[in-house]
């Protein structure tokens, strides 16, 4: 069997996204990144400030405002909305190349999926409820009975009781 033989049998699925230009300009997006192998990361044994470090720079170089994230042990949820014209896809980029160099420095493993699952809301969209979607996801899991008691989730425009009340996201 040569090359071109060994290249058809490998079937690469393809990324499930938007034209290009969906991603770019003023827009909101609920985004979730997988832990590579789907494995356990954001647990007991992490560096939290870190990754938020690195999310807050990346959102600061890309214009995106982080509404809501939520660290689960396996993925990460991001609700976010670009403050200027801005590009999505560059974000998640500088996020997950920078996260991941640093968790690569410390386990010596990969950090995240190839790819990730993005959503576009539209501006009628209710962004309260995919917030509230979000923050419960702990809850769901049973890693803590009330959304305030999770502490890898939040917001970088409010708190975490003002996001519960969701009077910033409406």
């Amino acid at each position: 069997m040569d090359n071109n033989d060994e290249t058809e049998l490998i079937q690469h699925k393809p990324r499930p996204r938007l034209d290009l230009s969906a991603y770019q300009g003023y827009n909101c997006f609920h985004v979730i990144l997988r832990t590579a192998h789907n494995r356990t990361v954001f647990s007991r044994d992490w560096n939290y400030q870190k990754m938020l470090e690195i999310l807050r720079y990346a959102s600061n170089r890309y214009n995106y405002l982080v509404l809501t994230y939520c660290f689960m042990p396996n993925h990460l949820h991001l609700l976010v909305l670009s403050e200027k014209e801005s590009d999505l896809l560059d974000f998640v980029k500088l996020f997950k190349q920078m996260s991941s160099y640093h968790y690569k420095q410390k386990s010596g493993k990969l950090l995240w999926q190839a790819s990730f699952y993005d959503r576009k809301l539209r501006f009628d969209e209710d962004r309260p409820s995919v917030a509230k979607y979000i923050l419960n996801n702990p809850v769901r899991w049973k890693l803590c009975s009330e959304v305030t008691g999770y502490r890898y989730s939040g917001s970088f425009i409010c708190s975490i009781v003002d996001l519960v009340s969701s009077c910033i996201l409406s």
